[in-house]
């Protein structure tokens, strides 16, 4: 069972102890994402995130690594649309390390201004990184295609531009109104020590009290097309219908019917184009979920000649999709999913990430009796309904690779005007 507490400054603490284990999970979890951001100032919760690992008033960056490699453990920070999260694993016994560290780099770090300059580069850099990669070149066409009125269809890294002119005094200002205690909560899953509020009370209780966050609106999902063409190998595709929100009570049916329709190695998709015709090495689904939307996506790469056999291909598995899943592959998905979860929830960093994540979207906590029984609820019904507003939405294509607009294009109203979505 999770517990929840409070600290003096009214920052949310959200536990779970396991006796099986002899590990300590915490993650600082703080509810600003890159949708709190300005346009002129894309990038700059990313680079936050960079800058606290940076070094503080009383470690270097070299220390803050250091420390935690001292003892064996790992740490580790992320930047979602919604949500900014650092975290660390480490042995019970080193848990006050773990939590003087991160507490230390929330409240004390310098952001100096040379190292400043330097993480700059370095995050441009990483922008560059991901210009090389297809696939994350395809995901962010798609993001913008999709949400191009809402700051879901931004960059999380900002651009080379904008992340270039952000200054110190911006991350103290950004940090001043999200960096607040009723922004920030605390997970921790693993085996706790006795004294665990008592250790948290007194590293994070300095936190400025206040909440803060964006009133935004509900993000509308918008379809056509979009292509990068780069001088590579492969095509790289990608296409999205609008999905639900992680708040959602359809959020364990959605991730069944992926997992049924293209997200392991038994599914369909991946049965039938990679197993039964060779065509791709890499084809999967997914959904994806927001606070304010949600997609359900399907991802492959190809060589080009293997165009023409693999659009017929995807179309005849979208439209047999429609005809909904029977009760023997309900079972089946459903055994897959239930082992997967299990499997998956025993470690202490994966229960933290869970109670830290759900949090931030505001979302019930569920044991994991309760989520067994989520999962064993769905029904066929329930998984058509799925499907049938699937096939409601607007179409998203967006292709990667050597290519000319008139080949995406004709892609794109083969699929749309076959499989007959908006």
């Amino acid at each position: 069972m999770f517990k929840t507490d409070k600290l003096s400054n009214g920052m949310k603490v959200i536990t779970r102890h396991m006796d099986s284990v002899r590990s300590f999970s915490i993650g600082v979890w703080v509810k600003v994402g890159s949708n709190d951001e300005q346009k002129e100032k894309l990038g700059i919760t990313h680079l936050i995130e960079h800058m606290l690992f940076k070094g503080t008033q009383k470690r270097t960056a070299k220390d803050i690594a250091e420390v935690i490699d001292a003892i064996g453990g790992s740490m580790n920070a992320f930047t979602s649309k919604d949500c900014t999260a650092y975290y660390a694993k480490v042995l019970t016994e080193d848990a006050p390390i773990a939590i003087d560290v991160l507490s230390d780099m929330l409240l004390h770090s310098t952001f100096d201004a040379s190292e400043l300059k330097k993480e700059i580069k370095v995050v441009k850099e990483e922008i560059a990184m991901y210009e090389d990669s297809p696939e994350d070149v395809a995901y962010e066409l798609l993001a913008d295609l999709t949400y191009p009125d809402h700051p879901l269809g931004w960059s999380i890294l900002g651009t080379p531009e904008t992340v270039s002119h952000i200054t110190r005094d911006d991350i103290l200002a950004y940090m001043n109104d999200f960096y607040v205690s009723g922004n920030i909560i605390l997970a921790c899953a693993g085996f706790l020590p006795e004294n665990l509020l008592e250790m948290l009370e007194e590293a994070f209780a300095p936190v400025k009290a206040g909440q803060h966050q964006l009133d935004l609106e509900m993000a509308k999902f918008s379809g056509g097309y979009r292509f990068a063409d780069k001088d590579i190998e492969q095509h790289h595709l990608v296409f999205a219908f609008e999905g639900i929100t992680f708040d959602s009570l359809d959020y364990y049916a959605l991730l069944l019917l992926s997992n049924f329709f293209g997200g392991t190695s038994s599914s369909k998709l991946f049965q039938k184009i990679r197993e039964d015709h060779g065509l791709t090495y890499s084809i999967y689904s997914h959904p994806t979920y927001f606070k304010h939307s949600g997609s359900f996506s399907v991802y492959l790469s190809y060589q080009p000649e293997n165009h023409d056999a693999i659009i017929p291909l995807l179309i005849e598995e979208l439209n047999a999709l429609k005809n909904g899943i029977d009760e023997d592959s309900l079972r089946s998905v459903k055994n897959q999913l239930r082992g997967s979860y299990l499997l998956g929830l025993e470690g202490s960093s994966s229960i933290m990430n869970i109670l830290g994540k759900r949090s931030v979207y505001d979302a019930p906590i569920e044991t994991m009796e309760e989520i067994m029984a989520r999962i064993e609820s769905i029904t066929t019904q329930q998984v058509q309904k799925l499907i049938d507003d699937l096939f409601k939405s607007p179409l998203a294509l967006v292709m990667v690779g050597k290519l000319e607009e008139a080949l995406v294009k004709t892609t794109y109203d083969q699929i749309k005007t076959q499989i007959g979505c908006a």
